[in-house]
């Protein structure tokens, strides 16, 4: 039998869970994206025990965007939760705006390859661009991440004669992303 002091879970999903097992001690849980987004505009009783259970004295949410804080706030007022960046700080992070204007539009994508982070529209997008923009402004794509869909992705950049504009970097170490995003 496990006996565990504090439990820390990635979803919300996975907190309704503990919440209704009635666990007594601490729970922290990551609203991540779809949890705290789209859920919470869906279904009504998702939004009546995420408000319990944030106002519950075992659990506390954490929220990894000010973003998505205040999506999931929009669909339910008296949420409670804390903003906690991991992994790239993402918000801190300094625009190039000093460079003036380039000749280059520069695209990075950070994301797990599966279908709901988008990479499909991103490559429809990149196909869109790739025939507006005049010939002395190029375009770059970079993508971190491996996944699921990363055949279907390299089928999809090949059928749209985009290979040229996209560029799969794969998993990346934390200081090669940084160089990616101050580039």
């Amino acid at each position: 039998k496990i006996d565990p002091e504090v439990i820390i879970c990635q979803f919300g999903i996975n907190a309704i869970d503990l919440y209704k097992a009635k666990v007594t001690v601490p729970v922290f849980t990551f609203m991540q994206g779809y949890d705290a987004s789209k859920l919470p505009y869906l279904y009504a009783d998702y939004r009546k025990v995420l408000s319990d259970i944030s106002n519950h004295k075992n659990f506390k949410l954490f929220f990894v965007s000010e973003y998505l804080k205040n999506v999931c706030k929009k669909h339910i007022s008296d949420i409670k939760g804390e903003v906690f960046y991991f992994g790239i700080p993402v918000h801190v992070i300094k625009g190039n705006s000093d460079k003036g204007v380039s000749d280059e539009i520069k695209i990075l994508q950070i994301s797990r390859l599966i279908e709901k982070k988008g990479i499909f529209l991103t490559l429809g997008a990149i196909k869109i661009l790739s025939g507006i923009l005049p010939k002395e402004i190029k375009c770059k794509l970079d993508i971190v991440g491996d996944g699921p869909i990363k055949e279907d992705i390299i089928k999809m950049i090949l059928e749209y004669g985009i290979s040229k504009y996209v560029c799969l970097q794969g998993n990346l170490s934390y200081d090669q992303t940084l160089d990616l995003l101050a580039d």
